[in-house]
């Protein structure tokens, strides 16, 4: 079983527990504590709620 390196600390990170992306067309790996620390600062929106009155059908 292989390992990757963490992208942020440098640290050997075992291949069941590593987050592997694509980041500009290369792989790259992140430990699960980078990982959290590195998504913790994204923002999700809310979902938008239907205007009052539209008609929400799919034609």
């Amino acid at each position: 079983m292989g390992t990757y390196v963490c992208r942020d600390c440098e640290q050997p990170v075992n291949r069941a527990v590593a987050h592997v992306r694509s980041v500009n067309f290369e792989q790259v790996a992140f430990c699960p504590t980078c990982w959290a620390a590195h998504r913790a600062s994204l923002v999700v929106p809310e979902p938008r709620l239907a205007s009052e009155g539209v008609r929400e059908e799919a034609y």
